[in-house]
């Protein structure tokens, strides 16, 4: 088992009112659940109401992303976005070999490989989660791939992936044009709510 301290930033009310620092509150989705949305229970028309609209993946795939890395990336981004915000510091523990570590050069292989076979069967998916793209804020189309690649690992190999861990970019000066591809935090994407052992507002 591996112990991981991370930190999420958010909105108060959400950290307060919706959150309540109780992993219990927190909600999950997965790339199969978002397809579906899609198509309604009468022959596949589209539901139009905004409650069923299909939430594209962030970078890592669906989960709850938090910084483990520098310890102030939450408190900075989360910052920029709103003036009441709350941080909250994540206890996670999970098998290590549960934890989809792109730092790994043998995963980042094995995953471009992947990439390249799977271009032919991304369009239907693009058409289900009503065309993301990859942008300087969020790279949904990384998720879509990386969310394959995770059900592949688990139907040709039975590995359960419970956590994406990997460095990247997170704009925080607001001009798109300064993206980087250096990154500057480590991020945990858990996507098992049963591997948090605890949520706590941080405070300085």
């Amino acid at each position: 088992m591996v112990e991981y301290v991370s930190f999420h930033g958010t909105e108060s009310s959400v950290a307060e009112k919706k959150i309540r620092y109780d992993a219990e509150n927190l909600e999950f989705t997965s790339l199969t659940r978002e397809r579906q949305k899609r198509y309604s229970n009468r022959g596949g028309s589209f539901q139009g109401s905004r409650k069923s609209k299909p939430k594209s993946p962030g970078s890592l795939g669906y989960g709850f992303y938090t910084f483990i890395r520098p310890e102030n990336m939450a408190e900075q981004f989360i910052s920029r976005i709103c003036e009441s915000y709350k941080i909250i510091e994540v206890k996670t523990v999970i098998k290590e070999n549960e934890v989809l570590d792109f730092e790994d050069e043998d995963t980042r292989f094995k995953f471009h490989e992947f990439r390249q076979s799977f271009k032919k069967h991304i369009d239907a998916i693009y058409r289900d989660l009503d065309r993301p793209r990859n942008t300087a804020k969020q790279h949904s189309v990384d998720g879509i791939i990386i969310e394959s690649f995770i059900n592949s690992l688990f139907k040709n190999e039975n590995k359960l992936v419970n956590a994406v861990l990997m460095w990247t970019y997170t704009p925080l000066d607001g001009d798109e044009s300064l993206h980087s591809y250096v990154p500057n935090s480590l991020e945990l994407c858990i996507r098992n709510k049963r591997n948090i052992c605890s949520l706590k507002e941080r405070k300085e």
